[in-house]
């Protein structure tokens, strides 16, 4: 199914409404498109037109080349609970509320919603809405996505995709945050590239030929361990956004996960937070407990910080222990959940690294990958005795 957007070159820039119950409307009118054309063409056009007054008329079309509707079933189309027909529920399921909504919500923004089709000749759904029309006064111009922490650091981002486009467009995205990158169309190449501190991370496509990002996240883990050298951040960049898939990349020892397709915004954020990790000399060691995060919480009062930290400290070694209970019975769900609430507390103290290792934990136990808990569980233990020492 192609899907087409076309907006009248007429309409008004900017306008004033409720964006949730519009978003909600082409949510509601695209997905049943979508559901009811096996084949085609879904398209959908706006525009608007000026009414006076600091209002317009904006309507919103979509069109599809589906299945189509009979005279008959458009007559009750808007009724709460129906449908076509009760075979339409049984194949295609729904509620049979959607359109019933759109048409309430168009009629709340001084509009309506009306129907055009014919059996086998796909629908044609047209929403109009009276929206104001916005102050549309100069802004002061949005600062430049580049990033004076990362343009600082230098280095170079290693890009490890299959697909050349998709190589192109995290490059110059990369260029535009201030940063270098090489590049490798699989985990073999990546390797041949790789070296300690050659780069502040690698950005990698988890499915590729010969080695995938799983594969090349073991090597590199392995690597690092075997020369002691310090971790090089290691992003998943995939368009596998499914639940769980978060959790499997974290369980695999990858630092963070991004989806595709890949925003500056996006990869600014993760960059943000990873890369400075990676280059100690360009940020300092991080404390084990971070008393500003801390304040942030309880204020100045010494008092009020000691009761926290004594609190934490006799919840965080129950929530070792229950670890260490639930790995030993094999309860990944328990052990989700103890990991859980202890990441909670000690990122709340401060305490960043706790956080880190517990959400490490977490993710390992929520994927099933028993291998990569046990391995995060040996780490908890020292960074533990740590953090309660500078308790």
């Amino acid at each position: 199914i192609d899907l087409a957007v076309s907006i009248d070159p007429e309409t008004a820039d900017a306008l004033t409404g409720d964006p949730t119950r519009i978003r909600q409307i082409l949510f509601n009118l695209l997905g049943n498109a979508v559901k009811f054309t096996e084949r085609g063409t879904v398209h959908l056009s706006a525009g608007s037109q000026p009414l006076g007054d600091g209002r317009h008329r904006v309507s919103l079309t979509v069109m599809d080349t589906g299945i189509g509707i009979d005279a008959g079933q458009q007559l009750r189309l808007f009724q709460p609970f129906s449908q076509a027909d009760s075979s339409t529920t049984r194949r295609f399921g729904g509620t049979g509320l959607g359109l019933s909504i759109v048409r309430r919500l168009a009629e709340l923004m001084g509009g309506e919603v009306g129907v055009e089709s014919e059996i086998g000749h796909g629908a044609v759904f047209t929403v109009t809405l009276v929206l104001g029309v916005a102050n549309t006064a100069p802004r002061t111009a949005a600062p430049s996505p580049r990033l004076s922490g990362l343009t600082e650091i230098g280095g170079k981002l290693l890009i490890v995709d299959d697909h050349p486009v998709n190589r192109e467009v995290l490059v110059r995205l990369s260029a535009l945050l201030g940063l270098d990158a090489d590049i490798a169309a699989d985990g073999e190449e990546a390797l041949a590239l790789w070296q300690p501190g050659r780069y502040v991370a690698v950005m990698a496509d988890m499915h590729m030929p010969r080695l995938d990002g799983f594969g090349l996240t073991r090597e590199i883990r392995a690597r690092e361990r075997d020369a002691g050298v310090p971790r090089t951040p290691i992003v998943a960049v995939t368009a596998d956004a499914m639940r769980g898939e978060e959790e499997r990349c974290l369980a695999a020892d990858m630092d963070a996960y991004i989806a595709k397709p890949v925003s500056l915004s996006g990869l600014r954020t993760v960059l943000l937070r990873w890369v400075a990790v990676a280059q100690p000399e360009a940020a300092p060691v991080r404390p084990r407990i971070d008393h500003t995060a801390l304040k942030e919480w309880v204020g100045d009062d010494p008092s009020a910080i000691a009761a926290v930290v004594k609190r934490f400290v006799e919840s965080a070694r129950a929530s070792v222990e229950d670890l260490w209970a639930a790995e030993r019975t094999g309860d990944l769900a328990a052990l989700a959940a103890v990991a859980h609430r202890l990441k909670g507390a000690a990122l709340t103290l401060g305490a960043t690294s706790l956080g880190d290792i517990a959400a490490r934990i977490e993710a390992a136990a929520k994927a099933g990958e028993r291998a990569a808990c046990a391995e995060a569980l040996n780490d908890i233990g020292p960074e533990m005795l740590a953090v309660l020492e500078a308790a």
